[in-house]
C-alpha cells in the first residue's frame, strides 16, 4: 500500500456569525484502499458527532457546523488509522460577529425629471463593520457617499444607476431608472421615430390606373410634426388625401435604420391591407 497522507483542504476557515462552516480532509492519494478508512473529527481531544441539524460529520472527512456561533471557533482535528499509523491534520474555525449589510434607504425605483433640473438621491446603509457606499451606472463609478446629486443635461443620462453598500464582507445594492423628460425639439437618446410619406399617392381601385411613365425615383418627404405621427404612429382621416406610403425610421445617436413601411388607405370605398416589410439598415456603427 503506498504512503497515505492526511491533508486538510483549507487549515482556517473564517465565516460570519449565523453561516455555516464547512471543514474537509481526504486521504491521499485516492484509491480504494484510502477512500476504505474512516476520518473521524475532534476538538480539544472530544470526538465531534452528528446532532440534528447543528453539526453533520460524514466519514468521508467532512465536517459541516451550521448556524456557527462565536462559541464553536476554535481548532479542529481530522484524524485517520493508516495500516496502524494515525495521520492527523488540524483546521482552525473563526467566526466574525459582523452585521450583514442592507440598504435602509433608498433612492425610488424610477424618477422622471426634465432636462436641466437636479437628480437628488439618497442611500443608507446598516452593517457591522460600517459599510461605504459608492454610486454607478454600469461599469462607471459616478460617485460615493450616502447623498449624490447631479444635474440632469440631456437624454443621454436616461437609464439605470445604482447605489452599492459594502463593508468588505457582505454587500448591497439598490436600483433606479432615471427618465429624462426631452423637449420634442431636441435629440433623443433612445430611439425616435421619423414618419415619411411618399409624394406619390396610392389610387383607388374605383379609378383607372394611369399608363406608367418613365419617373425619377420619389423621394420620401417628412411630414411636419403632428400630434397624429408622435411616438411613430400614424392615424390618418378617413379621407382619400391620407391615402399613400408611408415610412417609418427609428435613430437614435448611433443607429439611422428604417423599421417599416406600409400602405395605408382609410376611405370607405378602398381599404387595402398594410403591407409590412422587414427592416432595412441604413448606417451601421462601426
Amino acid at each position: 500500500v503506498p504512503a497515505v497522507e492526511l491533508i486538510a483542504d483549507w487549515k482556517f476557515v473564517e465565516v460570519n456569525k449565523g453561516d455555516s462552516a464547512v471543514l474537509e480532509c481526504v486521504l491521499s492519494p485516492a484509491s480504494d484502499y484510502s477512500r476504505s478508512v474512516p476520518i473521524q473529527w475532534s476538538r480539544d481531544q472530544t470526538p465531534v458527532v452528528s446532532s440534528s441539524n447543528k453539526i453533520r460529520v460524514s466519514s468521508t472527512g467532512r465536517l459541516e457546523i451550521n448556524n456557527a456561533q462565536l462559541g464553536d471557533a476554535g481548532m479542529y482535528t481530522c484524524s485517520a488509522n493508516v495500516n496502524g499509523a494515525m495521520k492527523l491534520n488540524n483546521v482552525t474555525l473563526t467566526v466574525e460577529d459582523k452585521e450583514r449589510v442592507r440598504i435602509t434607504e433608498r433612492p425610488a425605483s424610477q424618477i422622471s425629471l426634465p432636462v436641466g433640473s437636479t437628480l437628488t438621491v439618497t442611500c443608507k446603509a446598516a452593517g457591522s463593520p460600517p459599510a461605504s457606499i459608492t454610486w454607478a451606472r454600469d461599469s462607471d463609478r459616478v460617485s460615493a457617499g450616502e447623498a449624490w446629486q447631479m444635474t440632469v443635461r440631456g437624454a443621454a443620462d436616461t437609464g439605470y444607476y445604482r447605489c452599492e453598500a459594502s463593508n468588505g464582507y457582505t454587500s448591497d445594492v439598490a436600483y433606479f431608472y432615471l427618465n429624462v423628460e426631452v423637449p420634442q425639439d431636441q435629440p433623443r437618446t433612445d430611439w425616435d421615430t421619423r414618419v415619411e410619406r411618399e409624394r406619390r399617392p396610392s389610387q383607388p381601385r374605383s379609378q383607372p390606373q394611369p399608363q406608367p411613365q418613365p419617373q425619377p425615383q420619389p423621394q420620401p418627404q417628412p411630414l411636419t410634426y403632428d400630434p397624429r405621427t408622435a411616438g411613430g404612429r400614424v392615424s390618418c382621416v378617413d379621407s382619400r388625401p391620407d391615402c399613400g406610403i408611408y415610412l417609418a425610421y427609428c435613430s437614435n445617436e448611433a443607429f439611422f435604420q428604417t423599421c417599416c413601411m406600409s400602405c395605408v388607405s382609410l376611405t370607405n370605398d378602398y381599404r387595402e391591407q398594410p403591407q409590412v416589410y422587414p427592416p432595412q439598415p441604413r448606417y451601421v456603427m462601426q
